[in-house]
């Protein structure tokens, strides 16, 4: 959901509570614009013992502020959008985001650190140039598909 405010040039942050008490389902989302660089999209659907502190974080924000605990329902959402541009220039944010994400697919120390986000970019980026690939079986159900509806089978880019 956090990747929701990308669209409108903004900072999408989502903290969910609720589930097993301090066992948030998908506690942490935060979506960012990367400047010259694909944007910063992470998603931590589990917690684990070393991050009890980011998961009390999470509660206390998304649980104890919404009153979930007041209501049947056991999920409390805070869902924060932030148009960087309310705190300084738009050139300025995508500068200083473009530097911050290219030092890192550029980190001469070894590996290039591919960050949440990336991965999901570079392969929207080939579906589009290459087709979405379809497993073989999804690929003779549309193919049949398309025959029983007097259309021509799917045919390959690439």
């Amino acid at each position: 959901h956090a990747a929701r405010a990308l669209p409108h040039a903004m900072i999408g942050l989502v903290l969910a509570a609720g589930g097993e008490p301090g066992r948030p389902l998908n506690p942490l989302g935060m979506a960012a614009p990367g400047g010259a660089y694909p944007e910063f999209v992470f998603d931590m659907d589990k917690p684990g013992s070393e991050s009890a502190g980011l998961t009390l974080l999470v509660e206390v924000l998304a649980g104890v502020l919404s009153g979930v605990a007041d209501h049947e329902h056991d999920t409390g959402v805070l869902v924060l959008a932030i148009a960087p541009t309310t705190l300084r220039s738009a050139d300025g944010f995508y500068r200083a985001a473009s530097a911050l994400f290219g030092s890192m697919l550029g980190w001469e120390g070894g590996t290039p650190i591919r960050y949440p986000g990336w991965r999901e970019a570079q392969h929207l980026e080939q579906c589009r140039a290459l087709g979405v690939p379809l497993a073989g079986p999804v690929r003779r159900e549309l193919d049949a598909l398309a025959v029983s509806l007097g259309l021509p089978p799917l045919t390959s880019v690439g």
